[in-house]
């Protein structure tokens, strides 16, 4: 598994924040994912996006591709990972358990387990699909996590709102060797930035905002990460 340290500039990749908090949902050490792990959906619900994100481009239209592409090379049969779909969208956009009328169940009612013994997700019963949240968590997301965490984005996030608040000035970025998208937290200043450069500007300058994006693209932030409110 990825460890996740804590770091004492505050600054974080968005896949070591995304593990943390699932590992912590779900009762498991944050830094290294040691334990059993639990049933709590928002546990499974970060999963999801850990997968969703680890599977490419979110601008390329329909997720469906890229998702099953994500895990049949992960050693994911066709029907577990149609069925892992329909239940990252049920999580995503219900946070719920999908409905047996979804035609990619295959006419399979879903179950949510608590047994960390059983398969991530377990099809073999005619009309049933049991997918386990300890087991889904804890290995089969942190497996694939560990696989490609190059698929990642590069963007860190810098979870100190003091590093903004305490000076007017943009801090310095000689030390940052990824690109920094400073802006998800309610801070009074937004700030992307590189080794050597650093674009600061206030909440509402469109202007600014243009040209840090522009920026952002040339040193390789995703499409995604790029609407930013301001």
């Amino acid at each position: 598994m990825l460890r996740c340290e804590l770091s004492s500039t505050h600054q974080y990749a968005t896949l070591v924040l995304a593990l943390r908090d699932m590992r912590e949902i779900n009762g498991r050490d944050a830094v290294t994912g040691d334990g059993v792990g639990n049933d709590k959906w928002a546990g499974m619900t970060l999963g999801m996006i850990v997968l969703d994100t680890l599977s490419g481009n979110q601008s390329q239209g329909d997720p469906l591709p890229r998702w099953l592409k994500l895990l049949k090379a992960n050693g994911i049969s066709e029907a577990d990972a149609q069925v892992l779909y329909v239940v990252r969208n049920a999580l995503l956009h219900g946070y719920g358990v999908p409905k047996k009328t979804d035609k990619r169940l295959a006419n399979r009612e879903v179950y949510f387990s608590p047994d960390s013994e059983a398969f991530a997700v377990d099809t073999r019963t005619k009309g049933r699909a049991v997918v386990s949240v300890p087991v889904f968590c804890g290995r089969l997301v942190e497996r694939i996590a560990a696989s490609v965490p190059k698929s990642w984005d590069i963007s860190e996030i810098d979870v100190d709102r003091s590093v903004i608040e305490r000076s007017s000035r943009p801090p310095v970025a000689d030390s940052v060797h990824n690109v920094q998208v400073l802006g998800e937290r309610p801070m009074n200043r937004a700030v992307v930035g590189k080794a050597g450069r650093v674009c600061a500007f206030a909440r509402g300058d469109r202007a600014a905002n243009q040209e840090a994006i522009a920026y952002a693209r040339t040193v390789g932030v995703p499409e995604a990460q790029l609407d930013w409110q301001f």
